[in-house]
């Protein structure tokens, strides 16, 4: 029969090893503390106040309310703009996952092939820079473009005998806007990911594919893209989730109420409800139900890509 005494020697070699570990490893945990820092104060202390989509709330009485009301504030189900809202998120995101997706893909694999260093440097600094400009000013810059009074692109267009286009103002453009402006933005910086991929490809693969005879084409199609498809499943798996996102910063600096019809967004529709009109609990209950299809969603997507032999985030 085992003792405490006998129990603690046990125990102690695996805490000895412990704080071991943690004091070699002193420095990298003293540099990801601030992040883990941000995301208790940013993402886990404010799930606490999901409680908020079962109460009474009013704003006398935040942040918890003053009675349980179960699932009346998810009334907003049956509200014919909530799902407007939602086919607007969706067909935004879903675009963006069909067009912007690849794009970043296909970026890669094309410098991959150019055999110019300096080049090839020159092209990867232009595609990654627009990444590091605010939102706040690519709204700017494209407003001042596409202006109806005095943007170049409908200056061109009168000038050429043309009449003025109200982009802005557009529920026809809106979604190329959009589509364009962050393909423009994302598609340099999100091939970071998959070149670094391509160069973990070992280089005899492609030597024995030239042997055997195949071509450019025939090394890309056989070699490199089986050889990055983990890493592209895995980004897909993350980007599933936001079909019930689709980018609430460009979104609500492109939003105007001509262009309402199709660029109000769920995430926009929460804000206006909570901020707006005042209707917390509305707004807490829209983003539970948010968080929770966004939750099955990458739960459906990583046992997808489990199945399809790809890689899994779990």
């Amino acid at each position: 029969m085992k003792t405490a005494g006998s129990f603690s020697e046990l125990m102690a070699p695996k805490r000895s090893k412990f704080w071991s570990t943690l004091k070699e490893n002193r420095w990298l945990y003293l540099m990801i503390t601030p992040a883990v820092l941000v995301q208790l104060a940013f993402a886990y202390l404010p799930m606490s106040k999901m409680l908020i989509a079962f109460r009474n709330v009013d704003e006398f009485h935040l942040p918890y309310g003053t009675k349980w009301v179960g699932f009346q504030n998810f009334y907003f189900l049956t509200d014919p703009y909530f799902w407007q809202t939602l086919r607007n998120t969706v067909v935004i995101a879903g675009l963006k996952l069909l067009i912007c997706f690849p794009a970043p893909i296909i970026l890669a694999l094309l410098l991959n092939e150019v055999r110019h260093p300096r080049f090839k440097k020159v092209i990867q600094t232009i595609s990654y820079l627009p990444h590091f400009i605010s939102w706040v000013i690519i709204a700017n810059i494209i407003d001042r473009l596409l202006n109806t009074n005095a943007g170049l692109v409908n200056g061109i267009i009168t000038a050429l005998g043309g009449q003025p286009i109200h982009f802005m103002g557009s529920t026809t453009w809106f979604l190329p806007i959009v589509i364009i402006s962050h393909l423009w933005k994302e598609v340099g910086f999100s091939s970071i990911v998959y070149l670094a991929a391509i160069t973990q490809i070992n280089p005899e693969l492609y030597e024995a594919a030239e042997v055997d005879g195949a071509g450019r084409f025939a090394q890309l199609r056989y070699v490199t893209l089986p050889g990055i498809y983990p890493i592209i499943s895995m980004m897909l798996v993350l980007s599933i989730p936001n079909l019930i996102n689709a980018g609430f910063d460009q979104i609500y600096l492109l939003h105007n109420p001509l262009n309402q019809p199709v660029s109000e967004i769920l995430d926009i529709y929460i804000l206006k409800s909570g901020l707006s009109y005042g209707d917390f609990a509305k707004a807490a209950a829209m983003g539970l139900c948010n968080s929770v299809v966004s939750l099955f969603l990458i739960i459906i997507a990583n046992k997808g890509s489990g199945k399809l032999g790809g890689s899994t985030i779990w």
